[in-house]
């Protein structure tokens, strides 16, 4: 395990203490990245397996055809990549789910230059991890942001409004979590 990144300590006893926590939750440097995550990570996660991906927009204002990167891609279902692999395990014992559990799945979030999300709400609960870059999550209902960095992480208990921003290019992990 000295090659592989983990959750850290701290992340892991709060969870046994709190198992589904009712607010929003910041963890600063909860991952000990042995091999940090790049987008030469992404591409080859790309070239080796077919995964399922999406372009995400909002419907009102649609697809930008003439500049698709500026939109935020998510790919489906990440659990196998050498460098999540450890910290699904990890995450799906703190959860009580099976590791092959759709109702559990990693997914990443990236985008290719700074964007502005959408305002949404998810129907369960997400744990997000900075893989690369910084990300801003506003959350409206508490009229705050949350600076998420490589190796922070942030849990978002369902049907909390919240939206992600950028000023750069950017990677993050987000684990779905449907009870």
């Amino acid at each position: 395990m000295k090659d592989k990144n983990i959750v850290k300590t701290e992340v892991i006893d709060f969870f046994k203490q709190e198992n589904k926590p009712k607010t929003i939750v910041c963890f600063k440097n909860a991952i000990d990245y042995k091999s940090k995550f790049y987008f030469e990570d992404l591409f080859k996660l790309l070239e080796m397996s077919n995964f399922r991906s999406e372009i995400k927009y909002s419907p009102d204002v649609g697809l930008n055809y003439k500049d698709v990167f500026s939109h935020v891609f998510e790919i489906f279902n990440v659990r196998r990549h050498p460098k999540i692999n450890l910290i699904h395990n990890q995450l799906s014992e703190i959860f009580n789910k099976h590791f092959e559990d759709d109702g559990f799945r990693p997914d990443i979030f990236t985008s290719f230059k700074g964007n502005i999300g959408n305002t949404h709400v998810d129907n369960e609960d997400v744990f997000i991890f900075g893989l690369y870059g910084t990300v801003y999550y506003n959350i409206p209902s508490e009229n705050n942001i949350y600076e998420i960095k490589e190796s922070d992480a942030l849990y978002i208990p369902r049907g909390t409004p919240h939206a992600a921003h950028s000023f750069n290019k950017r990677i993050v992990v987000s684990w779905s979590r449907f009870l």
